[in-house]
């Protein structure tokens, strides 16, 4: 059904498959530490480079 090659092309798939997973899950966790480690600088009163205005 799925031809000859299928032993090898499934598996390449599914690893695929994982890595794009793997990387989505890393993005999504480095911002969200990333996010809170902003919030608790400018809680202490730390600004960013480009607010105008001094906020």
């Amino acid at each position: 059904m799925f031809g000859k090659h299928a032993a090898f092309i499934l598996p390449s798939y599914g690893i695929t498959g994982l890595v794009i997973v793997a990387l989505a899950v890393w993005i999504i966790v480095t911002y969200r530490q990333r996010r809170r480690e902003i919030e608790r600088l400018e809680e202490s009163g730390a600004n960013r480079r480009g607010a105008k205005g001094g906020q």
